[in-house]
């Protein structure tokens, strides 16, 4: 792999390299000194070293030098620069400490229902289907095997008058009927041979 140019030939302008960039141990200690001791401002210290170094300085790169020289106390403030000399500060109030609130219970309201109308229970004995015989509830007891029917009393009807249903299950097979109500019948909705959609 061929090796890169560098960005800046520091060889064809005449420069000696400076792998620290502007950052020579000049101007770092510069930048200490403005920055802790005297208290100036990021942009200030940009202006006083970009007019030093003969190349610009951000306020940005104020910010990232003091930042990347630690927590050894050469790139932080002194601790309280930012107060006035001489401020008196007040003692916090002490806070009375109540106890903790008690948990609200809340007691389950009982809500009565309309009880559910009961229908006559119906008898789960179980028959299969080749011991059934005529006149016997076919309804289906069981989904899997061994199938399972009623095997109750069949009650006749003029419909059905050999009846294949227990009186119960007859209730759950049909719902009852109703009767129909004639409507007077309604016009057909679209074109009605004017090309006018209605």
């Amino acid at each position: 792999m061929a090796k890169r140019k560098p960005i800046h030939d520091h060889a064809a302008v005449g420069e000696p390299y400076n792998p620290e960039g502007i950052w020579s141990p000049e101007i770092t200690a510069r930048l200490v000194k403005l920055w802790t001791k005297d208290g100036y401002s990021a942009g200030a210290i940009a202006e006083d070293l970009s007019a030093i170094a003969g190349k610009p300085v951000t306020r940005s790169g104020v910010h990232g030098k003091i930042s990347r020289m630690g927590p050894t106390g050469k790139g932080h403030r002194k601790s309280g620069s930012g107060r006035l000399k001489g401020a008196v500060v007040e003692a916090r109030p002490e806070v009375e400490r109540r106890a903790p609130p008690r948990p609200i219970v809340v007691q389950p309201r009982v809500v009565t229902l309309f009880p559910e109308p009961q229908r006559r229970p119906i008898p789960i004995a179980g028959v299969p289907l080749l011991e059934l015989g005529s006149f016997r509830c076919r309804y289906a007891l069981t989904d899997r095997s061994p199938h399972l029917f009623c095997g109750e009393p069949t009650v006749a009807t003029r419909s059905d008058p050999h009846g294949s249903w227990c009186e119960a299950h007859r209730a759950r097979v049909f719902e009852p009927r109703q009767e129909r109500t004639r409507s007077a019948p309604t016009k057909p909705r679209g074109n009605d041979r004017t090309g006018i959609w209605r």
